[in-house]
């Protein structure tokens, strides 16, 4: 599972191999993006993934700050066609908001030093 710190962007990225080579997808590659606890009823985006041209098989979408605002797990599915047969990959990005534990607080304050 990939992760990404809350508010912030993220490029989400495909690699497509046919026989162990990248390989380009027939067409294009659709992007689908679900909160993964309600995947049924919470469709957050359904758009076209961006071709990495010159880069052979590689494809990007971006998971902007609309999509990384609440502390969530996002699967994004992409789906595309390569030598005819239609198939799908699906990724999970742990959206997360970083704390601080009470050690870390004492020691960026430095608060042994100041207060014995």
């Amino acid at each position: 599972m990939h992760q990404i710190l809350r508010g912030t962007s993220q490029l989400a990225e495909l690699e497509i191999y046919w026989n162990n080579e990248l390989s380009n997808a027939d067409g294009n590659v659709l992007v689908t993006v679900v909160d993964a606890d309600y995947p049924t009823t919470t469709i957050l985006c359904t758009n076209q993934a961006a071709y990495n041209d010159p880069l052979v098989g590689k494809y990007t979408f971006e998971l902007d700050p609309t999509f990384t605002q609440l502390n969530r797990v996002l699967q994004v599915t992409w789906s595309y066609t390569i030598n005819g047969k239609s198939t799908f990959q699906e990724d999970f990005y742990d959206v997360y908001t970083p704390y601080a534990t009470p050690a870390d607080i004492i020691e960026y304050y430095n608060f042994i030093k100041n207060y014995l």
